[in-house]
């Protein structure tokens, strides 16, 4: 049915750059949820002030709170789409993230005052007055906030949308706080019982942890997240379809929002081969990810010499000496600077995160065993931190 609203309203034109068509998509889903989020908002508050219910009245003050989060929304992907300029050359579409911090704060102020709220009616209660027809009302605004759940949860997977995510999730959990404010309407009308002042807080204990989920995805996006370990893959599969590249190391993937991400990678390259040649075929590797996965790429070429017996027996003998210290450790960009009376041994060594000994100590120990290979042999070691692909 999703696609269906969509394909109606937004029609794809053609030649429409993505970021375009994302855009008009995600102000079409905001101003959906602007629309139904009031007029969901005015029917609630209507029925909080019929009944003195603290808890429908919270409930109302969300929907409005959720008709701004839409509000913000469109502005977000309207300021998203727009191109590069020279005070943001990364573009604009880290705002979203922006918008899904200011909507988390937002709701934690909803949520704290909906719990003093509610709080003071549990120790102070006042009689609620539910009717049947109250209850019905109730029961639909449920499947409504349970359909808008589904719709952004639709939009969020086709336009990848961090917004849209954040803001179905927060359907959902006004769906099943509505739910419980109708449980305890019920339970009000069987037992003569007041449960409104413990539904109110039920409903601020969703409207909270809601808002800190949101404000912890929203952070971790803004400092930086490991890409997708299968989007690395793919690439480095891409890149190994090109002869030329021997290795691939340190790769990077750098997100300025969806659709803005760059990526930079180490590639050995052998060191003999024609240097326009191979050049050539790297900034073809660059041109091919960036048609296939839309991520701009810069690729630094490593030359290493691939036909010296000795050098290979002496990486071979430093690999194994690396994963004897630890089997989640490796070695990449090795080289060799011979001299007269001592030899130079330059090698990274990727170490996980996880991994507590420090870098000093790693480079240490190493050095201290590629020595007890020969007297004459100096080490240069790089530690890199990150995971294998």
């Amino acid at each position: 049915m999703t696609d269906k609203l969509i394909n109606f309203f937004i029609k794809l034109r053609e030649n429409e750059p993505k970021d375009t068509y994302r855009a008009r998509v995600g102000k079409f889903a905001g101003i959906v949820g602007i629309v139904l989020n009031i007029f969901l908002s005015l029917v609630k508050f209507a029925i909080g002030f019929i009944t003195s219910s603290v808890a429908i009245t919270g409930d109302a003050v969300n929907n409005l709170a959720d008709s701004a989060t839409s509000i913000l929304s469109v502005a977000a992907f309207r300021i998203a789409s727009k191109p590069a300029d020279k005070k943001h050359p990364f573009g604009h579409a880290r705002i979203e993230y922006i918008v899904s911090m200011l909507l988390s704060f937002f709701l934690l102020l909803v949520g704290v005052e909906l719990a003093h709220n509610s709080i003071d009616k549990i120790f102070h209660p006042v009689k609620s007055n539910f009717s049947i027809p109250i209850i019905v009302i109730l029961a639909l605004t449920v499947l409504v906030k349970v359909w808008l759940g589904f719709f952004w949860r639709k939009i969020s997977k086709r336009i990848d949308s961090n917004v849209m995510s954040a803001t179905s999730a927060d359907s959902f959990s006004d769906a099943l706080s509505t739910f419980a404010v109708l449980v305890s309407a019920l339970l009000s009308r069987v037992s003569n019982l007041n449960f409104d002042g413990w539904a109110g807080v039920l409903v601020a204990l969703f409207l909270l942890i809601n808002a800190l989920r949101i404000l912890n995805d929203t952070k971790n996006k803004i400092l930086g997240t490991q890409p997708d370990l299968n989007l690395l893959r793919e690439i480095q599969n891409y890149a190994y379809s090109c002869p030329e590249i021997i290795g691939i190391h340190d790769m990077y993937i750098h997100s300025y929002g969806v659709g803005r991400c760059f990526a930079t990678f180490h590639a050995e390259v052998d060191g003999k081969k024609d240097l326009f040649v191979t050049h050539d075929a790297v900034d073809n590797i660059e041109k091919g990810i960036y048609s296939k996965f839309g991520i701009l790429c810069t690729i630094h070429m490593d030359p290493v010499i691939t036909d010296d017996e000795n050098i290979d027996v002496l990486k071979e003998q430093v690999k194994n000496i690396i994963l004897d210290i630890d089997k989640e450790f490796s070695m990449h960009d090795f080289r060799v600077v011979p001299g007269e009376t001592h030899s130079i041994l330059i090698f990274d060594i990727l170490v996980p995160f996880h991994c507590k000994t420090s870098d000093d100590e790693i480079v240490k120990l190493v050095d201290e065993k590629v020595r007890s290979l020969s007297p004459t042999y100096f080490t240069a070691i790089t530690i890199d931190r990150g995971e294998k692909i």
